[in-house]
């Protein structure tokens, strides 16, 4: 597959997701090929970076053999119109400033419980978000591994800035179409890289919802992330209001 993209394909290839029923989602990634090492007996270690987003309009029979790799027919997607630029800038402005400043930590345990420091904040569900990251096993992947939690409470001090840094080299090179043109848009770069860089660190259903999305424009699923995370944010800092009301200490005090 790799040797056939490079050579009749322009190095372009479609990272195709399935749903838990084994069906293929309904979106698509289109990846470009942009670096591959041979690595001997041990096989190949390819690099790729998304390019675009597509909807799955039709698939050869060979993509259902694991052993085999065949076509897709797809439709790719605007990211960005050209009407919707203007609040999808404000909006990414909104989502960067609170990233930028984002405490998610929880109160510390009293002091009579013997523990100090901030306490991992749990998910929704009432489990650790990252549970699946402490599980021991073998560490060396074939692939890169994400988490499927959600990750915004352990982004740090100066976190955020780093992510986005590494999501703007990912993009850089990029061509940027706006609406039905072909430009350049230092804002409408910006706008979409903020959205990818905080929807990475958004749980495994958000990132499907506003990845599948094919409906809602740019600066309607930055506003769904923002909402998410001044939801979260308000939540944390009433936990650690109510924590020194009766007697405990943030995990700054302590």
């Amino acid at each position: 597959m790799v040797d056939a993209s490079r050579a009749r394909y322009s190095s372009i290839i479609g990272l195709l997701y399935f749903e838990r029923s084994g069906a293929p989602f309904h979106v698509l990634t289109v990846a470009e090929i942009i670096a591959c090492s041979n690595l001997g007996v041990a096989g190949r270690m390819v690099t790729v970076r998304g390019v675009a987003r597509a909807v799955v309009r039709g698939l050869s029979e060979e993509v259902a053999s694991l052993e085999e790799w065949g076509l897709a027919l797809v439709e790719e997607q605007l990211e960005l119109s050209a009407a919707d630029l203007p609040s999808a800038i404000v909006v990414a402005s909104e989502l960067d400033a609170i990233l930028s400043e984002i405490d998610l930590s929880a109160p510390a345990a009293p002091a009579s419980s013997g523990h100090s420091g901030a306490q991992r904040v749990p998910s929704e569900s009432g489990e650790n978000a990252n549970a699946e990251d402490e599980i021991p096993g073998v560490d060396l992947w074939t692939h890169e591994r994400v988490s499927a939690g959600e990750r915004f409470a352990s982004i740090g001090k100066g976190g955020w800035a780093v992510q986005r840094s590494e999501v703007e080299g990912r993009l850089a090179g990029v061509p940027l179409r706006i609406g039905e043109t072909l430009g350049e848009s230092d804002d409408a770069r910006r706008a979409l890289t903020c959205f990818y860089a905080a929807l990475g660190n958004a749980s495994l259903g958000t990132r499907v919802d506003l990845f599948g999305s094919i409906e809602r424009s740019l600066t309607e699923r930055l506003e769904a992330l923002l909402k998410l995370i001044q939801e979260k944010q308000g939540m944390a800092v009433a936990r650690r209001s109510l924590a020194s009301l009766f007697g405990g200490t943030t995990a700054e005090d302590g």
